[in-house]
């Protein structure tokens, strides 16, 4: 016969073997009943950008300064061994003159244009895709001055565009000004040359 104390053993251990196995039971439901998620994957982001547009950059740079009265040029269209004088005037006195190229080629908005982007030069912000801003710059800082003239030919204006991988044959000079280390100043159309190849004659 058991004794007392064998029968109250006995009871305890059935009574803790059956709380393991609620538990485990409770645990094992539970991770079975617990959706498996995979981490979300973070968006691949790719850019197809080639330069910014004309438009762009005066969203992105507005408030500039206004400072142009005009600007002319000896000739619009270019044959390989010709140059255009282009005189470039402001409506304050300066100190930094400079024009900006354009690809112009097939374009339908003129507030859209896309910059042209060479290998070398001293400008790449605006290149994502790589290379350099096609630009020319006159930046006496000591001279306050209303005019500037600049001489371009056809090699510094007919070149490979990095963004298309094809010569421009026909380019917009917008011409800018700065005023020692202030704002670079705003587009304007008086301050706009589109000059192109000039046609082979027969």
């Amino acid at each position: 016969m058991f004794s007392l104390r064998n029968i109250i053993l006995t009871v305890l251990v059935a009574v803790l073997l059956a709380e393991v196995a609620g538990a485990s039971y409770f645990v094992i439901n539970k991770v079975r009943q617990t959706p498996i998620t995979s981490p979300t994957p973070k968006p691949i982001i790719t850019s197809t950008k080639s330069s910014y547009s004309s438009k762009e950059l005066d969203d992105k740079y507005g408030n500039r300064p206004n400072y142009c009265e005009g600007m002319t040029a000896t000739t619009t269209s270019l044959s390989p061994k010709q140059t255009s004088t282009i005189t470039l005037t402001s409506n304050t006195p300066v100190n930094q003159f400079f024009l900006a190229a354009y690809n112009t080629e097939e374009a339908v908005d003129p507030t859209a244009l896309m910059l042209v982007c060479v290998e070398d030069g001293n400008v790449s912000w605006a290149c994502p895709s790589g290379g350099h801003i096609l630009n020319f710059l006159k930046n006496d800082k000591i001279t306050l001055r209303t005019s500037e003239t600049f001489t371009i030919s056809y090699a510094d204006l007919f070149v490979l565009d990095r963004n298309t991988d094809n010569l421009v044959t026909s380019v917009g000079l917008y011409g800018h000004f700065q005023l020692d280390n202030g704002r670079e100043s705003e587009r304007d159309q008086k301050c706009l040359i589109n000059i192109l190849v000039k046609p082979e004659q027969n």
